[in-house]
């Protein structure tokens, strides 16, 4: 379909000419395809079209229940158009820069959704902002989720597919992003949660880690391994068993979408956990992928610059509206302390109940899941990669939301580093939010992933100084609400 709008900006990729948007100095690209495939295969080229693509308009997520954090983060239009022809991504860049000289840096989006939910098109996640700074051109991107995305089946289906999409929405990046003024020699990929976990294993990923030299991990969920062929494989048979049809491929493409979407719940109902992160559809270990992604990344040293960071109260975001965690007793608390720590788990907890005698159960556990799934992953990489003489820089993000429970919580940076706070006006997480504050913090957030997405350094603009992460004195920028302090401080 052709656009309708009268001079329209275009773009010419290796598929054909795209027909885009302007919008207060910024030229939008959606729904532009990076690739095909069918269901449980991995994706190939894209077909090319003919005349002149519209591409006006953000296009459908893939398949996916509602997010289980749906309880803070509400709702948005962009999740009931989906399909499992969505291998699309969508670009920004500065009106005039479509095909100019002197191209920019080029600023890559992954989604987090817990590998289940998401999409590139939401509007929470739109580049306008950034764009607008004339600083960087930026992507998003759409991949595979659920078992739609890493079912694994040997002899039926590889597995992985999800990292493949990502994989070949880079390839089309390096390959067209100069006719939209992106420079393909500069490419910093950014992803949060999930989208943070495919970004640590793309830049470990013998097929991919050539493709870009720096990326930004927004809540890394770092002690979360890739499956084992064996672990996957079984989770593969127990969702067909749900199924109730054989482990064959032409058995399941033939399965109405609905019908994998209500297996993946089931099999969530089946195998509860409490305090912690379910199970899920994963990529899987291969030559393609490590099993252990922070040593890998570690390892690359000089190779790679990290700008990476947590919040405090990550699992707020999960355990704000779970009942058996806010009613946990000593007991349930303790056992979950030694799951996450080991032996040292007793100890620790004893320690904290001595420290802050006031704190429930509730408190005590949002704490210690946030750190053993968030911040002691995200230190340790940033130790690794330090000693082995890689730049990193480490923040924390310590805005506060209002809602009861919730605390600095999972996904509350989003709208700070896409300037899109009036798309998450029915999220319950940000009510009650002064405006101004945020605005002033999103400010000094995006100009720091601003910095950092051109230079390999944050370092700049407004901010402190923020030195680069020592392991023999670490240091952090922390983002902040409280005006005592301004936006932001530097401490270890």
């Amino acid at each position: 379909m052709t656009s309708q709008l009268p001079n329209p900006p275009r773009a010419i990729c290796d598929s054909g000419e795209l027909a885009g948007a302007t919008h207060h100095g910024v030229d939008a690209f959606f729904d532009i395809p990076y690739g095909t495939a069918q269901r449980f295969a991995l994706p190939s080229a894209p077909q090319r079209w003919q005349g002149v693509r519209d591409a006006t308009r953000p296009g459908p997520v893939f398949p996916q229940a509602p997010s289980r954090l749906s309880a803070v983060m509400g709702d948005t239009q962009g999740f009931s158009h989906q399909s499992e022809d969505a291998f699309t991504l969508n670009v920004w860049t500065p009106t005039s820069r479509t095909g100019a000289n002197n191209a920019l840096p080029v600023l890559v989006w992954i989604h987090g959704g817990g590998w289940l939910t998401g999409g590139a098109p939401l509007d929470w996640y739109h580049g306008d902002a950034l764009a607008r700074s004339a600083r960087a051109v930026v992507v998003s991107v759409n991949y595979r989720l659920g078992a739609l995305g890493n079912l694994y089946l040997p002899g039926q289906t590889p597995g992985s597919m999800a990292l493949h999409d990502l994989i070949a929405a880079l390839q089309w990046v390096g390959r067209n992003i100069g006719a939209f003024g992106g420079d393909a020699s500069r490419i910093t990929v950014c992803g949060q949660s999930a989208g943070a976990w495919y970004t640590a294993a793309l830049a470990s990923s013998p097929l991919s880690r050539d493709l870009f030299s720096q990326a930004i991990l927004l809540s890394l969920p770092g002690s979360i391994a890739p499956q084992t062929p064996d672990d996957a494989e079984s989770l593969g048979r127990q969702f067909c068993a749900m199924l109730n049809v054989p482990a064959d491929l032409g058995t399941l493409r033939q399965l109405p979408t609905a019908a994998l979407l209500d297996a993946q719940a089931g099999l969530a109902r089946t195998n509860p956990v409490f305090a912690d992160i379910p199970p899920t559809f994963l990529p899987t270990i291969s030559d393609a992928l490590p099993e252990d992604l922070i040593g890998t990344l570690a390892a690359r040293g000089p190779a790679l610059r990290l700008l990476i960071g947590t919040l405090p109260d990550e699992m707020g975001a999960f355990f704000s509206h779970d009942n058996r965690v806010k009613e946990a007793n000593d007991a349930d608390t303790l056992a979950r302390y030694q799951a996450c720590f080991g032996h040292h788990g007793a100890q620790r907890l004893a320690l904290r109940r001595r420290r802050a005698p006031e704190l429930r159960n509730y408190d005590h556990l949002n704490r210690a899941v946030s750190d053993a799934i968030f911040r002691e992953p995200t230190q340790r990489l940033a130790r690794g990669l330090s000693s082995a003489g890689g730049d990193c820089f480490v923040y924390e993000f310590r805005y506060a939301s209002a809602m009861p429970d919730v605390g600095a919580c999972h996904c509350f940076e989003l709208p700070f580093l896409f300037g899109t706070f009036p798309a998450w006006a029915q999220a319950p997480m940000f009510s009650g939010l002064h405006l101004p504050q945020a605005m002033s913090v999103a400010a000094d957030f995006q100009a720091a992933v601003l910095r950092f997405t051109e230079t390999g350094d944050p370092n700049g603009d407004r901010l402190p100084s923020w030195p680069r992460y020592n392991g023999k004195a670490p240091i952090a920028m922390k983002f902040d609400q409280a005006p005592s302090t301004g936006t932001f401080t530097v401490d270890d």
